[in-house]
């Protein structure tokens, strides 16, 4: 099936490419033509966007259109369609679009949501019991915690999330953070309270904490590898996660994680193979099959201008979110 998946999919790419092409030739032909100077940029930023907004609806319209016509010609109909959406989607995720017409250099390239730990799911309630392992985000801090302690050598851990905590609460004072017999002092009192919001912000902590305890194991870490800062929803896509979370979450079951790429885990499977995974699973909110949202970003160049953005793209409802120019 995935053969014959695949050689559709790649047809219905190819011809989509080309109406593309045309139809984006034909609207930036009139557009920028009735476009005063001034207006460039305008005209520009607000064309273009919804080019790469009607290529990605046209995109995933057909190839829902194809699936289900694929699979009325299948014998074993049980998940077919969303086998097929998961390897066009793999498609779109390792070819990227890209388009070269009157003048333009476009590129429209995306990839799955929820393929890291957002850190601030580890964020908790100031004064709660950290010892109480029936509360759900207790069991992420400790997984977490022993991941950078025995991955990174991160031996006083548990100030590195005294700190982290400084942050998350908005209650305590600017510049002082007391718990029990330590206090702890960020030397950025504009730090942004509330959430871990950048690599930047960890990268604070992370000097803070090796000026305090004299191990500068934090300072060495690649934050951005491990975790993910804006993760709507807190989901995270099992199949796509990147290979450091997925060590971090499982760390005692590195077979989990050295898995075939090729091969699709399933919730059954995986669970029945692993019986201690079930827990983290929901704490932190893991899920398997397909998955419709993704992370766009786009570029277009020409020789006056050099656009960029990027947005999130639920490809169910069609819908575009958490829009930003110049990522």
């Amino acid at each position: 099936m995935k053969k014959g998946a695949a050689l559709i999919i790649s047809m219905v790419f190819i011809l989509l490419m080309l109406s593309f092409a045309a139809v984006f030739y034909n609207r930036t032909s009139t557009a920028f033509a009735r476009a005063s100077a001034k207006d460039a940029a305008i005209s520009a930023n607000t064309l273009l966007f919804s080019f790469a907004k009607s290529a990605l609806d046209e995109l995933i319209r057909t190839i829902k259109t194809e699936a289900v016509a694929f699979c009325s010609f299948v014998e074993d109909k049980s998940g077919c369609q969303e086998e097929i959406l998961i390897e066009a989607f793999d498609i779109l995720y390792k070819i990227p679009i890209f388009l070269d017409i009157g003048g333009w250099h476009i590129s429209i390239a995306c990839a799955p949501q929820g393929l890291k730990v957002d850190i601030n799911s580890l964020k908790i309630e100031p004064k709660s019991d950290l010892s109480d392992r029936a509360n759900p985000i207790v069991r992420r801090r400790e997984i977490v915690e022993k991941f950078l302690r025995n991955e990174y050598k991160l031996y006083s851990s548990w100030q590195f999330f005294e700190l982290l905590d400084f942050v998350f609460d908005t209650t305590s004072q600017v510049n002082s953070y007391l718990r029990g017999d330590t206090r702890l002092n960020i030397t950025n009192p504009t730090l942004e309270r509330g959430r871990i919001s950048s690599p930047r912000v960890l990268r604070l902590i992370a000097r803070d904490y090796a000026a305090r305890t004299h191990d500068e194991a934090a300072l060495k870490i690649e934050w951005e590898d491990i975790f993910t800062f804006e993760n709507p929803g807190g989901k995270i896509d099992f199949n796509n996660m990147s290979k450091e979370s997925c060590e971090m979450l499982f760390y005692d079951m590195p077979d989990l994680c050295a898995r075939n790429p090729e091969r699709r885990a399933r919730y059954e499977d995986l669970t029945t193979r692993f019986r201690d995974a079930n827990e983290t699973i929901a704490d932190f909110n893991l899920f398997f099959g397909f998955n419709p949202k993704l992370n766009c970003r786009v570029a277009y160049r020409s020789q006056n201008a050099d656009l960029k953005y990027s947005f999130y793209y639920d490809s169910n409802l069609g819908e575009v979110s958490g829009f930003v120019i110049g990522n």
